[in-house]
């Protein structure tokens, strides 16, 4: 089996579970919420998120578009993302597990959400949205063309600076002087960068 191969099957195996990882985990939160409708007392959301979440799909709608057939891959990039994807699959798990019952896809707080400062969240106050970043950089290192991954990663930052930007909102509101402390210790989804 040739590396480009590989590289396509290891990340398609890979978003094959992270996608079953997030409907199991809503799956799960919908039937706590049914049993349990406290899990949503007190539920603020963002509703400016959603812009930043279409930018998001946009950008991983380019790193899926595929490149020309003659436009051979470098071997660079697919070992990137045969490493990439996995690493990410790995980080986004890690996150969700930490969070359980208080992931959403929307940004949303409610009175029984807590301050996760924990597992991955003691590098990275936003773990799923690196993980998702990673995925979208391996994607792109054996789909798509350069440009067209580039072009990937602009629409995601941005759509990712909006999302983070009405999440940290809604934490600043819910947590306040502990949220503080923490964003300013704890960098935002690039570690060492903010």
């Amino acid at each position: 089996m040739n590396l480009l191969v590989a590289g396509k099957a290891v990340l398609i195996a890979s978003w094959i579970v992270y996608c079953a990882m997030l409907t199991s985990i809503a799956i799960l939160i919908q039937a706590r919420r049914k049993v349990d409708p406290q899990l949503d007392a007190g539920r603020k959301s963002a509703p400016g998120a959603k812009y930043g979440m279409l930018l998001e799909a946009l950008g991983f709608l380019c790193a899926s578009l595929p490149r020309t057939p003659d436009e051979p891959v470098p071997q660079s990039l697919q070992i990137a993302a045969l490493v990439l994807a996995p690493l990410s699959l790995l980080l986004g798990w890690l996150a969700i597990r930490e969070m359980v019952l208080q992931w959403r896809l929307q940004a949303v707080v409610t009175q029984s959400h807590r301050l996760i400062t924990t597992g991955p969240y003691a590098f990275i106050r936003h773990p799923v949205h690196t993980s998702l970043f990673g995925m979208l950089l391996a994607t792109g290192f054996v789909v798509a063309d350069w440009m067209t991954t580039v072009a990937a990663v602009v629409l995601y930052l941005c759509g990712t600076e909006i999302r983070i930007a009405a999440e940290e909102k809604l934490l600043a509101e819910r947590f306040g002087t502990d949220f503080a402390v923490y964003r300013a210790n704890v960098p935002a989804y690039i570690p060492f960068v903010r």
